[in-house]
């Protein structure tokens, strides 16, 4: 069972049907429904393959070469105590983690690393599936070889100095070759320099190639990056301007050049599953490596990284375009998956695990009260990022709030972010340095025993829709205040969410004195936890997701890949029925069009949200409201 979870196929709310197609194709295939997940920032893959678990789905998650803090499931669901370091390279040895362990089915490390043990595991290679774990379970617990050699290859300005472009092609050519290693690669530092040499330079022949030669050094054929056929290439390249006709950059060949080394293994991984579902840039993975079917899960994705003059932007657009399926998260990126034509797609809510957050805590939020000797409790976890997240906001907001209640007030902030030193100042400057408690990042269980203790929780004041904070807080009985406009996710919710909308710092003061009100809090806790089981419980997002695999699967005929009842070492080694590399798919290869191709994309919205448990994924809703998208 799932640490924090529930027991395994019982997740409320699973109908019988989508139970008995889950039956049904364990049955035909041998083995359950076997889905990947790629990429795992802010722990939604963690989260959302956890709950599929839950379900009965053999989910795993992939996260290679990322290490931050909050990716990893020590931060959603260990309770621990001590600090961890850095937060990109967090050290879990260093901390208490009472007991925690991690799952075997997430796998962190070198994608090198990280394949050998995929393979092995899902072959039943219990042995060396053992061993290739042990390896992963170091990798990210010392940086020592990384320490004292990163000043090699992560130099701000000149990463490889003096070096001529043959030496640079070499030292890849070097690593990548000791990153493939099967007992070598597990060494601290290896992938993170091969990581690096890859993102600094580019790959000599394809660079030079796409800038007509300049630079000219001569690489042996034997180390240079393995390179895909140009007719393959080229077909990407008109793909992407038939697509965004319109767009004044263009997908190149220099473009693509850095993601080729990795295609082989990321299609050895893709082709031990029936489905392939990777989060934000990630989708650039399945698309160069041809894999069908792949899903796309955005978080902010399609705003931030689709459509700027930027080599990433660009493979990013069409990977979303090209996907046989996108999940929405975020209520105002409907608006970019128009401008990027993007025509199958279903909202989808942030993965929050709602028995966590309404758990009984006992006398804990209470003595953090007391601790801070605190009569009113505000808790804003926020990065420190003003123009993205607003921050600044409510601080401003912190003296109104001061001067209209009564009693000492305590905001608790948490101190991460790139204007930490200018929220502090700011704070200073305000003259309320003595109402403020500032508190590291705190993993998940921690955070909760705050989010309980306040009186409000503040959310981002910058954009009209929420992610995960507000929908957390209310799960937990905490009133969120936010710059919530209901509009904005009216195409993903059918009742805005019970949240205190506020866009100034006078706003925030008024909407405290309305949660502090006699009365309010009783209302809104029975509103709020009505709304949570309605809208943003672990039923929903499993009911999604499998009402979207359901769609893809069948239509493809056999109900996923392979041949039926094939398992173990032959169904792995057989893979997936994947195109030529760097083919794109056709419409028909990329799955059931979930909207009549005849409606235009402005109105194509698969509403799950509102569908009966039993409904087919395939229902449509023509009645998408304008998004205001006012920042």
């Amino acid at each position: 069972m799932d640490q924090a979870g529930l027991r395994q196929g019982a997740v409320p709310g699973l109908d019988g049907e989508t139970r008995a197609w889950l039956d049904e194709f364990s049955r035909l295939r041998g083995r359950r429904l076997r889905v990947l997940h790629v990429g795992n920032i802010a722990n939604n893959a963690y989260l959302n393959a956890k709950f599929l678990r839950w379900a009965g789905v053999d989910a795993h998650v992939l996260c290679h070469d990322y290490y931050h803090l909050m990716g990893c499931p020590e931060f959603e669901d260990a309770d621990f105590e001590g600090d961890p370091g850095d937060h990109f390279h967090p050290h879990w040895r260093r901390v208490d983690l009472h007991g925690f362990v991690r799952p075997r089915w997430f796998v962190q490390g070198p994608l090198y690393l990280c394949e050998r043990y995929l393979n092995a595991w899902n072959t039943g290679q219990k042995l060396r599936a053992e061993a290739y774990w042990r390896l992963l379970d170091r990798f990210p617990r010392s940086r020592t070889f990384y320490r004292a050699l990163k000043a090699l290859t992560l130099l701000p300005r000149a990463p490889f100095g003096g070096l001529s472009a043959t030496d640079a092609a070499l030292m890849r050519a070097a690593l990548a070759r000791l990153a493939r290693h099967p007992f070598l690669s597990g060494l601290p530092g290896v992938a993170r320099l091969h990581a690096a040499a890859r993102r600094r330079g580019s790959v000599v022949e394809l660079g030079s190639r796409a800038a007509g030669g300049a630079g000219g050094a001569s690489v042996p054929a034997q180390l240079s990056a393995p390179t895909e056929p140009d007719d393959q290439i080229g077909r990407l390249l008109k793909t992407f301007r038939e697509r965004f006709p319109d767009r004044p950059d263009v997908l190149t060949r220099a473009d693509v050049a850095d993601y080729l080394i990795d295609l082989d293994v990321f299609r050895r991984i893709f082709g031990q599953y029936d489905l392939i579902q990777c989060y934000s840039t990630d989708p650039v993975q399945a698309l160069l490596a041809g894999t069908q079917p792949y899903v796309a899960f955005e978080h902010g994705t399609l705003r931030s990284l689709t459509l700027g003059d930027d080599p990433l932007h660009r493979l990013t657009a069409l990977a979303y375009r090209e996907a046989t399926h996108c999940f929405i998260t975020n209520g105002d990126c409907l608006e970019y998956a128009q401008k990027l034509g993007i025509t199958r797609y279903s909202p989808m809510i942030h993965p929050v695990n709602v028995p966590q957050h309404e758990q009984d805590l006992g006398d804990a939020p209470l003595r953090i009260r007391r601790e801070l000797r605190a009569d009113v409790l505000l808790l804003c976890p926020l990065r420190h990022d003003w123009e993205v997240k607003g921050t600044d906001i409510h601080l401003r907001a912190l003296p109104l709030v001061r001067r209209a209640v009564s009693g000492r007030v305590v905001l608790v902030l948490t101190e991460w972010g790139a204007q930490v030193r200018e929220s502090k100042a700011l704070v200073r400057e305000l003259g309320c340095e003595d109402a403020v408690h500032w508190i590291p990042p705190v993993p998940r269980p921690a955070l909760l025993r705050y989010t309980k203790a306040a009186d409000v929780v503040l959310d981002q004041m910058a954009l009209p829709c929420f992610g995960s904070t507000a929908p957390q807080a209310l799960a937990a009985g905490t009133p969120v205040i936010m710059s919530y406009r209901p509009e904005s996710t009216a195409w993903i919710l059918n009742e805005p969410a019970p949240i205190l909308a506020a866009f100034t710092p006078e706003d925030v003061a008024r909407s405290v004195e309305r949660a502090l009100e006699p009365g309010f809090r009783s209302d809104f806790r029975k509103h709020a936890h009505d709304w949570t089981h309605r809208e943003h419980g672990v039923d929903r997002v499993v009911r999604t997701h499998l009402s979207v695999y359901r769609a893809i699967l069948d239509s493809r005929g056999s109900g996923g890949r392979g041949q039926e009842g094939e398992t173990g070492q032959r169904g792995a080694e057989r893979g997936p029925r994947v195109q030529g590399p760097l083919e794109v798919a056709s419409p028909e290869q990329r799955g059931p069009s979930i909207v009549p191709a005849r409606c235009p994309p402005q109105a194509q919205v698969i509403h799950l949200a509102r569908m009966p448990q039993r409904a087919s994924a395939c229902s449509v809703s023509t009645a998408a409201p304008p998004i205001d998208s006012a920042r």
